[in-house]
């Protein structure tokens, strides 16, 4: 409730007052990452080892997250080691930590590798990698990984059309909008801000009142961000 609140020194004042166990280590250090205080969370961890407490999937879950959150490759390593040796990569949301963890320090030939020795790769973990790629500033990467992908959702369409139009490939967005509605998934008003970005640019009147015309009957909430996309 303390750290719900905000009231982190109350919080730990009454965690330093109760008996160690694993449910209660666990709430501190999710607690810390989630309010970015990742020293803090890294402290309960090492105190775990000291009181003979090994830290669980859970705790890794937490604690590597708080790495991808500060960009602490180092000791993202030495937990993902940990990871292996307890088997615990056999959880797709750890996994999908540790993968976020090494593209969010730079590393993404590493996430790769690590998403490459998986066998239940969920469509949450080829959104990771995929958008990693694109964060890492390797477009063609991930476009090979979009086309190998066996199914995709918003998340994945959406990405790649945001990342083309960050790259100002203008021409690819309108081509693979025209993939992502014979796909038979609608589309959202992500997806037109970024068609209707790419329309701006190129200067396609027609096709920009096209494009208005189809939100009109898609009924897509038109926000300030959708209409100024237009340009």
């Amino acid at each position: 409730m303390y750290m719900k609140c905000g009231a982190v020194e109350r919080a730990k004042r009454l965690f330093d007052e109760c008996e160690r166990n694993m449910v209660l280590c666990n709430t501190m250090v999710s607690n810390y990452v989630r309010l970015g205080l990742v020293k803090e969370a890294l402290n309960i961890v090492d105190e775990m080892f000291q009181k003979g407490l090994c830290p669980d999937r859970v705790t890794m879950l937490a604690i590597i997250s708080g790495f991808a959150q500060s960009g602490d490759l180092n000791s993202g390593r030495e937990c993902h080691g940990y990871v292996l040796r307890n088997a615990f990569d056999g959880w797709d949301a750890i996994s999908n930590v540790i993968i976020d963890m090494y593209m969010k320090c730079g590393k993404p030939e590493t996430a790769s590798r690590v998403f490459d020795l998986m066998f239940n790769k969920t469509m949450v973990l080829w959104n990771t990698v995929f958008a990693g790629l694109i964060r890492n500033g390797d477009l063609d990467s991930a476009w090979q990984l979009f086309d190998a992908m066996p199914e995709r959702n918003h998340v994945s369409w959406n990405t790649m059309l945001g990342a083309l139009v960050q790259d100002s490939w203008f021409e690819e967005v309108l081509a693979l909008f025209r993939k992502m509605q014979s796909s038979g998934l609608e589309v959202d008003r992500v997806t037109m801000m970024s068609v209707a970005s790419a329309c701006g640019y190129l200067g396609a009147l027609d096709l920009a009142k096209w494009i208005h015309a189809y939100i009109d009957r898609s009924r897509i909430p038109c926000d300030i961000r959708l209409g100024t996309a237009f340009g």
